[in-house]
């Protein structure tokens, strides 16, 4: 079937294609569109059909997902042969040369137009074949045979196969337009974001002399235009020396000198942009979205080539604000600075989350309306708005200072945002206020830091039990909640309560850490150095996350010895998981399954300790023991070298930091328990929600809301689909930034990061360790093997099994006070952190040098690419 554009006929994009899709939008929004006509999906499956192809390629396409990467390029490669050795069916042939000729243009594009193209998560740009300037019907009857065959392009066939899509004979398929060609004397593309740095309130503009394939293509520097997207003034401009342009003549393309007058002369006028500007609001107002625009101005004038939706921005935070009524805005990412956390979170653990955030807030007496207005998501992270806080400059730098410890590039980068953009939060609306519950809690929490201070050796007992009390009595309470109301009203009462327990139970081991920072201090006088406290903070005895691997290291010990494997009927891993199975490896989503559920992860990481051999096995069985020595050690030391009233203070200290510095994995290790009772009785409204129509899967509840549990009625399986991609969609940013703004604009690593030397990161534990790297972004996905250096985006508890065979970390988010920092030192092991793009920046395989008393990290060889 042929389809013109100016049909008005409502165009599905299984028929057409992403790109004729828009075009055919386009049209009938009457937009300048160079008319032409599309040769829809049916006809491309007519032409498998026709040349005998349809059968053949169900079957390479079951060949494709088994394949490795070479076998992909030889099978899509195969492909494309065969469909450019196929012929077209007499009909066919003649439905397309009268289509050609009624379009009446002296010549005509081929491009490609897939089903999976064009999309809002997807673009596919360049990944399929267009063929410029065709002047008779043997040649677009060719050229329509060349785009197809280009939807088996390898590189078209791998960028599927990474986003997780199928192939199958029938899809993708690929439509083809055909459509006149705009004649150019200049061209470019035009976006209606900033895609630089993600603002919403500038578009950007590139333009060039000549044929637009040399802007999109990158063989030309092309003259860039910032515009304010609410008036069209420029903001900022760049004129290029354009030394070359693609010109088209008489069907043939030249690539000629650009005169030497016109190299740094402006591409466009003031009227090209005013022009321009006009257009691009016609197109965001019918699209209301960001918008990717290619046009070209030619003797015809202003004319559209394409449009479609920028997939590259990173997403405004939601609800938004408006600057007009609030004035400007900063958001900090509570997920990367203050959790260290790089995945999104289901929409069910999001709303959990947002419990929290209430709870800890009303446990200070922060006056905040129940919709918690400075609450804020973006990509499944969480955002918090800081502008009442950071519209004053003290409150700005304290705010800097309180977050260096957890992320030292955030401190800086906060710095240099307010040196920037300080004024304008000044008038902006909203304060934080603290009411007289704020005294009566500090008071509370004095006690528990004065009973600790007095009692270490009672701070575990003391912080049990705070935990058990509130678990007990929420069970109690959540007998009685029998309506998903009642049980929604139960959880909300659950948050609260857990978030005064895991405050109060901060408190008890902040002694402990005052201890450690006097006696570095001292070590640093007395010695020149602190890394005599090094022995203490390894192995704590009150640390559930050392418990942790060192009941795995016995587990593995004990299994080598019986020459058995890992199982889960063994009664060592059943007592196990009693004490650890709440846990998970995203263990603050309430939507992901825990360790009780999914036991796998543990039982890698026993036969992963098993194959260190048992030597290395007992050699760190014996140096978590002797651990226990570590105080009396010092203390000898100390004695002999500076004098026993030195020796009194250091055994004080010394004990302290023993007793209560373990403690500080305590709170989260609680929380995650109140959490598993709310997956629990989510899990349960799931059960009656399957059992009553309205999901097809009871673990399908976490792709709800509290919205959606509360008022939804009918099969919501649909939303659960939508919301699973959007989850898979948001899990493709792996790098988020540290702050965003109001209109957009996001802000990763500060400008004073050195750029020349992007692996200059923080030092968050000391050592120097060369190995190879093992990128990971989830632990179980994959094994560390023992003595590789761990990198990844982020780390939590779940991570630290991993540090025991782990070479050295390099981390892109944390500071010495992160997990991350905080247990590689307890282990002793080399940790950097702060180097943006983890991902992109090293591979598996790469051998490396970690200097964790620098920060730096030198690569030494990367490993040849795969052929």
């Amino acid at each position: 079937m042929i389809k013109n554009f100016s049909d008005r006929a409502e165009t599905a994009i299984e028929e057409v294609g992403g790109k004729a899709k828009q075009l055919i939008r386009m049209t009938g929004a009457d937009l300048p569109v160079p008319p032409g006509f599309v040769l829809t999906t049916s006809e491309y499956k007519q032409f498998l059909d026709s040349n005998g192809l349809s059968h053949w390629l169900e079957e390479k396409c079951r060949d494709l997902h088994e394949a490795d990467t070479g076998e992909v390029e030889r099978i899509a490669s195969e492909i494309r042969t065969k469909i450019l050795h196929g012929e077209f069916a007499e009909k066919m042939r003649e439905r397309v040369l009268t289509a050609h000729e009624e379009l009446g243009a002296e010549f005509v594009t081929a491009r490609s137009s897939a089903t999976s193209e064009d999309l809002p998560d997807m673009s596919f740009a360049g990944q399929h074949d267009s063929v410029l300037h065709l002047k008779t019907g043997e040649e677009v009857l060719n050229s329509i045979q060349q785009c197809w065959a280009s939807l088996w392009n390898p590189h078209a066939v791998k960028y599927r196969l990474d986003r997780g899509m199928r192939h199958t004979a029938n899809d993708p398929a690929l439509a083809v337009v055909v459509q006149k060609m705009a004649e150019s004397e200049k061209s470019g593309v035009l976006f209606t974001a900033n895609i630089r740095n993600h603002r919403r309130d500038q578009w950007l503009v590139n333009a060039s002399w000549g044929a637009g394939e040399a802007v999109v293509s990158g063989t030309v520097n092309p003259d860039e235009y910032i515009m304010d997207a609410a008036s069209g003034a420029i903001v900022d401009k760049n004129i290029a020396e354009k030394k070359t342009a693609v010109v088209w003549r008489g069907g043939k393309k030249n690539v000629e000198d650009v005169e030497d007058h016109r190299r740094k002369e402006s591409s466009l006028t003031r009227s090209d942009l005013n022009e321009l500007y006009e257009l691009a609001w016609k197109i965001e107002d019918e699209y209301n979205e960001p918008m990717d625009i290619e046009w070209v101005i030619g003797d015809e004038g202003l004319s559209l080539v394409q449009a479609r939706p920028v997939t590259t921005l990173f997403p405004a935070v939601q609800p938004q604000d408006s600057r007009e009524e609030k004035g400007a805005r900063l958001y900090l990412s509570f997920h990367r600075i203050s959790q260290g956390i790089a995945e999104p979170f289901t929409p069910l653990g999001l709303d959990v989350q947002r419990l929290e955030m209430q709870g800890a807030l009303n446990v200070f007496g922060a006056g905040m309306p129940a919709d918690l207005p400075y609450y804020k998501t973006a990509a499944g992270r969480i955002y918090w708005d800081i502008t009442p806080v950071v519209k004053s400059k003290i409150r700005a730098e304290r705010m800097a200072a309180a977050i260096s410890q957890k992320d030292p590039k955030a401190e800086d980068l906060l710095r240099e945002i307010y040196q920037r953009d300080g004024r304008e939060w000044k008038n902006s609306t909203g304060s934080l206020t603290l009411n007289r519950q704020m005294a009566r809690k500090s008071k509370e929490l004095a006690g528990y830091f004065r009973q600790s201070l007095r009692h270490p050796e009672k701070a575990e007992a003391r912080s049990r039990a705070l935990a058990e009390e509130h678990l007990q009595l929420m069970e109690a309470k959540r007998r009685q909640a029998s309506t998903v109301a009642e049980k929604w009203r139960w959880i909300e009462e659950m948050m609260a309560a857990a978030m005064h327990v895991i405050i109060n139970q901060s408190m008890i081991f902040l002694p402990g850490f005052q201890a450690e920072e006097r006696l570095r201090k001292r070590l640093l006088r007395w010695f020149g150095t602190d890394e005599g406290i090094n022995p203490l903070i390894r192995h704590l005895p009150n640390s559930v996350t050392s418990q942790l691997g060192y009941q795995l290291l016995k587990i593995a010990q004990s299994l080598l010895a019986e020459g058995k494997q890992p199982e889960i009927t063994d009664p060592r891993i059943k007592h196990l998981l009693e004490m650890h199975g709440h846990r998970s490896n995203m263990e603050l989503d309430i939507g992901r399954p825990n360790w009780r559920e999914q036991p796998e992860y543990l039982l890698d990481m026993v036969s992963a300790y098993m194959s260190m051999g048992a030597e290395e096995v007992n050699k760190k069985i014996t140096e978590a023991e002797a651990s226990d020595d570590a105080v009396q050690r010092l203390v000898i030391h100390v004695r002999n070298e500076i004098g026993a009233k030195a020796a009194v203070q250091t055994k004080k200290d010394a004990e302290k930091i023993r007793l209560l510095l373990g403690l500080r994995e305590r709170p989260k290790f609680d929380f995650v328990r109140s959490l598993e009772k709310i997956r629990h009785e989510l899990q349960a409204i799931g059960e009656a929600f399957e059992q009553t129509g309205k999901l097809s899967s009871a673990a399908d509840v976490f792709y709800l809301t509290k919205e959606d549990l509360l008022n939804g009625e009918g099969n919501m399986d649909m939303l659960v689909k939508e919301r699973r991609g959007e989850l898979e969609k948001q899990q493709t940013w792996k790098t988020i930034p540290r702050f965003i703004n109001d209109v957009g604009e996001c802000f990763f690593e500060p400008e004073t990061s050195s750029s020349q030397n992007a692996l200059a990161g923080n030092p968050v534990s000391g050592g120097e360790y060369e190995g190879t790297v093992r990128v990971m972004d989830y632990p179980g996905k994959e094994r560390l093997n023992p003595g590789e250096i761990l990198v990844t985006h982020q780390t939590d508890p779940s991570w630290t099994p991993l540090f025991l065979t782990a070479g050295a970390l390099i981390m892109e988010t944390g500071g010495t006070g992160s997990h991350g920092g905080i247990v590689a030192r307890e282990y002793g092991l080399p940790a950097v952190s702060g180097i943006e793009n983890v991902s992109s920046v090293f591979q598996t395989g790469d051998r490396v040098r970690v200097n964790g008393y620098s920060g730096l990290v030198e690569k030494i060889d990367t490993p040849a690419p795969e052929v």
